[in-house]
C-alpha cells in the first residue's frame, strides 16, 4: 500500500507532500481546492502502470489533463513524483522469513513541444526487503534508507545510446530465486535488458522488473490499484453479459459479473482468484454472504441476494429476494433504488477488490446512515496487515465529516496557485473542543479553523 507521495506539475499539484494512513483518510476542503486532482493523480498512476506513459497520458485527456495549465503555457511542462509504500511478501519470499518491503518509486516526465509528446526523463525504483510487518507507518519513514536494490533508467540525449540503464544489489535475498540459475553478473545483465524494453515502450520500471522478481508483481498491484470509485447507479444496476470477467470497474460496472463468480466461489465451483498487476490475490469464499448480509441494512426487507444467468438473454442478472405482505418475491437490482446499487457496489469492492480504496463523494444516492455504516465497514476492513490498508475518501457531507475522527481527516485548499493539504496539528485538543461545546467536526471545518488546532 502507498503511505506517502510526492507530486511536482501535475495540474495543480505544486511541491504537494501527503502521508496517508492505515484506516479512513477524508480530504476536505472547498470547491476548486483540488481534491479531484489528488484523487486524479492516483488514477494517472494506475494507468501508468498498467498500460505505459502515452496511453495514460491519452486516458488523461492529454497533456492538459496531467501538467499544471501554467507550465504548458510558458514553460517546459515537468511533472516529478516520489511514491513509498509498503507491501506484503508473498510466495517464495514469505517463505524465506521476509515478511515485507518497503519500495519507493520516482518518476520524471516531461512533455516534447517540438514533437507534442510526453516522455520519461528519468525512472528509478528501490526496494528494502523487512523480516517484520510494522504495527505503525511511522516505522517505515521514507527517510534515510539503505535500500537493498535500486533500478534506474536516464534519458541519454548526448551519447550513442539513448538510455542508461543501472541496477544496484546490495543484498542478494531478493535475487535468490533468479540467480539459482544464471551467475549474478548475467542475472543483472538480464534486469539491465528488460529496464531498455520499458525505456523505449515508454513503459512503468515495474512493468519490466516484475518480469524478473515475483515481490514486484504485488508492488506493481499497490500502484495499479488505486483508480478511484466514483459510482454510476445506471451501470450497476447493468446485467452483464455472461462471458464478462471478474472485476467491478470504477464506476459500478461488471457488478453483476463480479457476484457471479463470487457466488461460483461460495458454493466451490470456481477458486475465485483477482489479478491486480500481475500478482495473484484470492478472494475470501465468504465473500457473497458476507455481502448479502450487508444488503439487509439499507433494507430490511431483502431476505437473500442471488444472481441469475439467463442463458437466452446472455446475461447475469441480480435479483433481491423481498418480503411483501408476508410473500416472497424475486426483484431484479434494476427495480431497486439508486442508493441500493450503489451500497451494493462499494460492499462488493470492498470485499473483492485490493490495494487503496478511493471513493469521491460517498454521500451521493446514500441515506446518512448508510454513509455511516461505509466509513464503520472501511474501519473494520482496513489495516497495515490486510490487502487494502488504506482508505481514501473525498466528501461535503456534514453527517460523514461528524463521524470523522479528528486524526482521520485532511484539509485540502487552493492558496497561491497550488493545493496545500495537510492534517490537524492536536487531534486532542479537537476532540476536548467538541465535547465541551457539543458542535461536530464539520462545525469547525465550515469555520475554517481546523488549521488551527
Amino acid at each position: 500500500m502507498l503511505t506517502n507521495i510526492k507530486v511536482d506539475g501535475y495540474r495543480s499539484l505544486h511541491e504537494f507532500e501527503i502521508a496517508l494512513e492505515p484506516g479512513l483518510n477524508v480530504f476536505i476542503g472547498p470547491n476548486g481546492s483540488g481534491k479531484t486532482n489528488i484523487f486524479a493523480f492516483f488514477e494517472f498512476v494506475s494507468n501508468l502502470s498498467k498500460i505505459g506513459l502515452r496511453r495514460a497520458i491519452g486516458h488523461s485527456g492529454g497533456a492538459p489533463g496531467v501538467f499544471s495549465h501554467e507550465n504548458l503555457q510558458s514553460g517546459s511542462p515537468i511533472l516529478n513524483f516520489t511514491l513509498y509504500g509498503l507491501s506484503k511478501a508473498y510466495g517464495n519470499e514469505a517463505e524465506s522469513g521476509i515478511k515485507s518491503f518497503r519500495y519507493r518509486y520516482e518518476g520524471s516526465i516531461y512533455f516534447d513541444k517540438t514533437i507534442s509528446e510526453a516522455r520519461f526523463r528519468r525512472q528509478s525504483f528501490s526496494v528494502k526487503a523487512m523480516s517484520r510487518q510494522p504495527r505503525t507507518l511511522s516505522l517505515i519513514a521514507p527517510d534515510n534508507v539503505d535500500w537493498d536494490f535500486n533500478a534506474e533508467i536516464i534519458e541519454n540525449n548526448e551519447g550513442p545510446k539513448p538510455f542508461i540503464t543501472k541496477v544496484e544489489v546490495k543484498n542478494g535475498d531478493l535475487f535468490d530465486e533468479y540467480v539459482r540459475k544464471y551467475p549474478r553478473e548475467e542475472s543483472i545483465d538480464s534486469v539491465k535488458r528488460s529496464l531498455s524494453y520499458a525505456a523505449y515502450e515508454q513503459a512503468c520500471i515495474l512493468r519490466s522488473l516484475s518480469l524478473s522478481f515475483s515481490v514486484m508483481r504485488s508492488i506493481e498491484a499497490d500502484l495499479a490499484a488505486g483508480s478511484p470509485y466514483n459510482i454510476d447507479p445506471t451501470k450497476a444496476k447493468a446485467p452483464d453479459d455472461i462471458a464478462s470477467g471478474f472485476g467491478l470497474g470504477s464506476d459500478g460496472s461488471g457488478l453483476a459479473a463480479t457476484l457471479h463468480s463470487l457466488k461460483l466461489a461460495q458454493e466451490g465451483l470456481r477458486p475465485q482468484i483477482r489479478y491486480i498487476g500481475g500478482q495473484r490475490h484470492r478472494v475470501s469464499r465468504s465473500a457473497f454472504k458476507i455481502i448479502s448480509k450487508y444488503m439487509k441494512l439499507i433494507n430490511t426487507s431483502i431476505e437473500s441476494m442471488n444472481v441469475k444467468s439467463d442463458y437466452l438473454l446472455n446475461k447475469h442478472i441480480v435479483y433481491f429476494q423481498m418480503k411483501v405482505d408476508d410473500k416472497n418475491i424475486d426483484i431484479p437490482l434494476s427495480s431497486m433504488s439508486d442508493g441500493t446499487a450503489k451500497w451494493l457496489s462499494l460492499v462488493t469492492a470492498l470485499h473483492s477488490e485490493f490495494g487503496i480504496f478511493s471513493i469521491e463523494e460517498p454521500e451521493n444516492f446514500l441515506h446518512p446512515k448508510m454513509q455511516r455504516e461505509l466509513f464503520d465497514l472501511i474501519r473494520e476492513n482496513s489495516s497495515i496487515s490486510s490487502g487494502r490498508g488504506i482508505a481514501m475518501v473525498s466528501t461535503h457531507s456534514m453527517t460523514l465529516l461528524d463521524y470523522c475522527q479528528p486524526e482521520e481527516v485532511i484539509v485540502t485548499d487552493y492558496r497561491d496557485g497550488r493545493t496545500v493539504a495537510s492534517r490537524p496539528k492536536n487531534s486532542e485538543i479537537i476532540r476536548e473542543e467538541i465535547k465541551n461545546t457539543g458542535f461536530g467536526l464539520s462545525y469547525y471545518a465550515l469555520a475554517g479553523s481546523l488549521g488551527d488546532y
